[in-house]
């Protein structure tokens, strides 16, 4: 079967494009040009009447919208497992999926640049434009918050789903910052390719700061787990709490300068196992908390705090630790806060 592709560059038939070539399909392509109103010539209106792209051209007949020429594909070229077609409920999701982003957040983005398809009136286009970066901004997170399984749109497989969303994002930076914004690779971190960067040195410092728990005498598992009370927990639960987006790193100016330091997440974590009541691992880690490359090598600029999504505030970690570095060398630790093995 060989297809045949209408497309311009920057519109949502690139979602279909993607689609053919995940697919391995036969196919062509041409170009509508937008700049010469090609979409609505004679010759264009007979292949589509709406005047749009994409258009597929099949040996059954023509397609126009893009959530039927995903499903279309995926359908065509089963071996591409491009769709759960196993399972008509997990399919629905992703037709679901598809369908909001070309009824809802499709519709939000072309208030940017089109809104006389549904004003006349100068201040009402201007008051659509306004509110693109509202109406995209909460599709956005709805699709965070509700849609995305991770680590694809439906989980573990890539669908037709990931190239559509792809498509939209492309558009967001428009759509929602008023201002440009730079996308570059995390910063202080060596570039591998394009965004992806060596993230070898940060996995060295986690595993160095002994990321487990360390209790005073192990037992078997026959007699149960490790207790302690929510309150117990509440002392390190925060710090428990981080990503390893390594956002921190790329924000710490001590991390930048000398690469040798431990850094905010490892630092952060540390704390979190040594705040545990289940853990007797102080000893173990100190010698790490207080090296030069330790807790003693943060000035405590704070932007590690500031950029932290999940609010762990591994300054005020690293802090506490000097804290508890303090008390340990002049012997206070043992006095004011005895550690007892977890029971």
């Amino acid at each position: 079967m060989m297809l045949k592709l209408f497309y311009a560059p920057h519109t949502c038939s690139l979602a279909s494009h993607i689609a053919l070539e995940e697919a391995e399909a036969a196919y062509t392509t041409v170009r509508v040009d937008f700049s010469v109103n090609e979409q609505c010539s004679p010759e264009y209106l007979e292949i589509n009447p709406k005047g749009r792209v994409p258009a597929l051209v099949t040996d059954r007949g023509i397609l126009t919208e893009s959530p039927a020429m995903l499903a279309f594909i995926a359908q065509s070229f089963p071996q591409a497992r491009l769709a759960p077609f196993d399972d008509p409920f997990a399919f629905a999701q992703v037709q679901a999926f598809n369908l909001y982003l070309c009824a809802t957040l499709h519709v939000a983005h072309a208030h940017r640049m089109r809104g006389h398809r549904w004003a006349d009136d100068p201040a009402a286009i201007a008051e659509m434009q306004r509110k693109v970066p509202e109406t995209v901004g909460a599709s956005y997170d709805l699709i965070e918050r509700e849609m995305l399984k991770g680590p694809w749109v439906m989980g573990d497989s890539y669908t037709i789903c990931d190239p559509y969303l792809f498509t939209f994002a492309q558009w967001l930076e428009d759509d929602y910052f008023p201002n440009k914004v730079r996308i570059a690779p995390l910063e202080h971190f060596p570039v591998v390719r394009d965004m992806v960067i060596d993230q070898n040195d940060f996995l060295a410092k986690l595993e160095s700061i002994k990321p487990y728990i360390i209790p005073k005498e192990g037992k078997p598992v026959s007699d149960g787990a490790y207790r302690q009370t929510p309150k117990q927990m509440e002392q390190y639960y925060q710090y428990s709490q981080c990503i390893n987006c390594l956002l921190c790193y790329a924000a710490c100016p001590q991390y930048g300068m000398t690469p040798q330091f431990t850094g905010p997440a490892a630092l952060a974590l540390l704390h979190r196992y040594n705040a545990d009541s289940r853990d007797q691992g102080w000893s173990a880690r100190s010698e790490l908390t207080n090296s030069e490359d330790g807790v003693w090598h943060c000035t405590l600029v704070g932007y590690c705090s500031e950029v932290c999504p999940k609010d762990v505030d591994p300054a005020h970690a690293i802090n506490q630790n000097k804290v508890n570095s303090v008390m340990d060398y002049f012997g206070i630790m043992k006095l004011m806060t005895p550690r007892s093995g977890a029971k």
